[in-house]
């Protein structure tokens, strides 16, 4: 039996874990919309595998924070796999970092709408929000690089190269996602923002 990792925050990347938490294979594309390609990724990495997906236990997909459109896409497959009888388990971007023991840092993504999120940690204390493009740049010019993580690493149009989270599940799967399912980790799925302000829909 393998597990099966899902991340639709920013590109579509796929995975297959052994029970040991070791990779059997791990795919990331970024050619085309995660829609038009999970089922097509998610066959292939079982074919190239020899597996059916009945041979799947376990989904661990990355909960969020993302766009409405991406995290939609990954909580429906996972709730596909829930009524097939398969566990799943979520976790956050931004809780890798702490699942790897860093007891103080940030953690930026794109947020798209001129928008920035920005999850911050220091022991106890924890906060998350948006800030505008200034702001970011600002906040950027006030603290360690070395302390900031992202999803996407070089791909938030600053000087600067971020540690990133992708490479870290990638390097310590075992330490990571271990504790994730050891622990029952379900997390409800993050959006940068309100369905109401993503859409600009107004209440009536």
């Amino acid at each position: 039996m393998s597990y099966l990792y899902l991340d639709t925050t920013h590109i579509l990347r796929t995975g297959l874990l052994s029970k040991k938490f070791e990779w059997l294979g791990f795919f990331e594309n970024e050619k085309l919309k995660a829609s038009s390609r999970i089922h097509g990724e998610i066959f292939e990495i079982l074919r190239s595998n020899g597996l059916d997906i009945k041979e799947i236990e376990r989904i661990i997909y990355i909960a969020g924070p993302g766009s409405y459109t991406g995290m939609r896409l990954s909580e429906g497959m996972a709730q596909i796999f829930k009524w097939q009888g398969i566990e799943t388990n979520s976790l956050y971007h931004f809780e890798i970092p702490l699942l790897m023991n860093i007891k103080k840092g940030y953690w930026f993504s794109e947020a798209f709408k001129g928008e920035y999120f920005c999850y911050s940690w220091d022991g106890e204390q924890n906060q998350n929000k948006l800030i505008d493009r200034e702001s970011f740049l600002d906040l950027l010019k006030s603290i360690d690089i070395k302390e900031c993580y992202s999803n996407n690493a070089t791909g938030l149009k600053v000087d600067y190269v971020f540690n990133s989270t992708n490479d870290l599940i990638i390097n310590a799967p075992e330490q990571i996602l271990k504790r994730v399912v050891d622990e029952k980790w379900n997390r409800s799925v993050m959006y940068y923002r309100t369905e109401e302000k993503e859409f600009n829909v107004q209440k009536t």
